[in-house]
């Protein structure tokens, strides 16, 4: 899937833009509260996969809907969506950990959509063993 098909995931409804710069410093894509207007960078999209580019719009997508800075609710949104649509937990996980880097606040966000994760999969997939590390 070419880097702008990813784009048809946003509901036409919703009057979003996309505009492809070169690079953003420091993150894949971001928008506009506002506008709608996303921006994404062509130099990280392509050392992506098409699960991590998936996330990160529909990261973006959350922050717009939501109107919100809120960097947990853009990860579990976008984590919901692609579950729906199919995705394996474990892929989602492992496409979010590609994408933050080590810092403290990188850190938080990769402890909490590990957790939620864990949480889904015991819950709608009944996977007990999920829930085991964290119940010892």
């Amino acid at each position: 899937m070419s880097l702008y098909s990813f784009f048809r995931l946003f509901p036409t409804s919703l009057n979003m833009k996309i505009k492809v710069v070169n690079i953003i410093k420091g993150t894949p894509a971001r928008v506009n509260r506002n506008t709608g207007t996303v921006y994404v960078s062509a130099w990280h999209f392509k050392q992506m996969n098409p699960v991590q580019r998936r996330f990160v719009l529909y990261h973006e997508l959350a922050h717009y809907l939501f109107k919100t800075k809120n960097e947990q609710m853009a990860d579990e949104y976008a984590m919901m969506r692609m579950i729906k649509e199919g995705y394996p937990i474990s892929s989602i996980v492992k496409a979010l950990n590609h994408l933050l880097n080590n810092t403290r606040a990188h850190y938080g966000r990769k402890l909490n959509i590990v957790s939620d994760a864990r949480v889904y999969d015991y819950v709608f997939n009944n996977n007990k063993k999920s829930l085991k590390p964290i119940l010892k």
